[in-house]
């Protein structure tokens, strides 16, 4: 009889541990689905997070050019600065303008300004000397092109 106490004994403490076994199973199961359900939520505001995150750089990279020519249109010295740092980056620059229609008319523009403040001052110089050597000089009887009376005018004002 004793035997049989202590077997039932055994097996109700045995019970009671496999039921507090089960209670303590049942809470890490319930923890672990608070986790899980946090860890879900966390996941979904980082992808959130990370949707918006890309879809501000896909905004900001359409901008941009926008953007790069209004900052350029108000901010003209940094931006010849940035193009004159090198002769091939400014030889670059100018024969990507040459190829606009109105990059290649203001080229031209400053070319021929260029050209004719050139030739005033060979001309100027050469046809002093002529005067020189022959007090009696005319270009125009010699057939060559007049001195310019007036300094070219250039495309734009320079100061």
């Amino acid at each position: 009889k004793l035997e049989i106490n202590d077997r039932v004994e055994r097996e109700k403490k045995l019970e009671e541990e496999l039921m507090a076994e089960r209670a303590r199973l049942e809470e890490e199961r319930t923890k672990f689905a608070l986790l899980e359900e946090e860890r879900n939520r966390k996941v979904a505001e980082l992808e959130d997070a990370l949707g918006q995150a890309e879809e501000s750089a896909r905004a900001k990279e359409e901008a941009f050019p926008t953007s790069a020519a209004d900052w350029a249109a108000r901010h003209h010295t940094e931006v010849a600065r940035s193009i004159l740092t090198t002769p091939a980056e400014t030889m670059d620059f100018f024969q990507v303008m040459y190829q606009e229609p109105e990059g290649k008319r203001m080229i031209t523009e400053i070319g021929s300004y260029g050209f004719q403040c050139g030739q005033k001052d060979e001309r100027s110089l050469l046809y002093a000397r002529l005067q020189k050597r022959d007090p009696s000089f005319d270009p125009a009887k010699m057939k060559l092109p007049p001195l310019y009376k007036e300094e070219p005018a250039p495309p734009f004002p320079l100061q």
